[in-house]
C-alpha cells in the first residue's frame, strides 16, 4: 500500500499547503501499511478491521492536540476506513473520500476481490462494445470475458436487490448489504457530517 507521503507525494504537498494556511495535518501509515513494522498488522490486507481502529485513534489524538474539528481524507481502501471510522467516532467531523471502491467489506473476502469485481462502469463497456479495439482484445484473449460477464450480471442483480431492499429487510428480518450502506449514510446525514466524494469518470468505484 502507498506510504504516508501518498501517490507522487500528493499527501506531502497537501499537508504542507494546509499547514501554510494554519491547518494542522496528520499523515499516517495504519497497521500493516506503508512503512509500519511488520508486527503491527497483517501486510496485504488493506481492508483489515485494525486499520479502521487506527484511523479512529488518530482522529481522537489529533482532536486532543488541536482542540478543533477533524476531517479525514482517504484514498481507495483509506476512503473505506475513513467512512467506517466516521460512523463510529463522533470526533470525525467531515470526510473526503477519493476513489472509494467498497462500502462494505466482509472479513474473509479474498484479497483480490476488489481487482476481480470492481471493473469500469457498465456504460464504458456498452460504449466500446462495437469498437475494433475491444474485439481485437477479445480475439487475443487479452481480458477475462467470463469474469466480465459475471460482474455485469451481478451489477444487474445488485440494482434489483437495491430496489427491493426495504421488502427484503422485512422478509429476512435483517439488514441486507444495501440496507447497511443506506443506514450508514443516513446516520452520517443525521450527525450533519459533510462528505466530499471524488471519483474519476471511468474509475471502477
Amino acid at each position: 500500500a502507498t506510504p504516508r507521503w501518498g501517490n507522487a507525494r500528493v499527501a506531502v504537498e497537501m499537508a504542507r499547503n494546509l499547514a501554510a494556511d494554519g491547518i494542522a495535518t496528520l499523515r499516517m501509515d495504519a497497521s500493516g501499511m506503508g512503512d509500519t513494522g511488520l508486527d503491527t498488522g497483517t501486510v496485504g490486507r488493506p481492508y483489515a478491521e485494525q486499520v479502521t481502529a487506527d484511523v479512529m485513534q488518530a482522529a481522537v489524538e489529533l482532536q486532543r492536540r488541536t482542540r478543533g474539528p477533524v476531517i479525514v481524507l482517504g484514498i481507495c481502501s483509506g476512503a473505506y476506513h475513513a467512512l467506517q471510522a466516521a460512523c463510529r467516532d463522533p470526533a470525525i467531523a467531515g470526510l473526503v473520500l477519493v476513489n472509494l471502491q467498497r462500502f462494505v467489506w466482509r472479513e474473509g473476502d479474498a484479497p483480490d476481490i476488489v481487482r476481480r469485481t470492481d471493473l469500469r462502469p457498465t456504460r464504458f463497456y456498452l460504449r466500446n462494445i462495437f469498437g475494433l479495439q475491444a474485439w481485437y482484445r477479445l480475439l487475443r484473449a487479452d481480458f477475462d470475458v467470463a469474469n466480465l460477464a459475471r460482474v455485469l450480471a451481478m451489477r444487474v442483480l445488485r440494482r434489483a436487490v437495491a430496489g427491493a431492499d426495504p421488502v427484503l429487510g422485512v422478509v429476512f428480518r435483517g439488514a441486507t448489504r444495501v440496507g447497511r450502506v443506506r443506514r450508514t449514510m443516513q446516520s452520517l446525514q443525521q450527525h450533519g457530517t459533510p462528505i466530499l466524494y471524488a471519483l474519476g469518470y471511468n474509475d471502477p468505484g
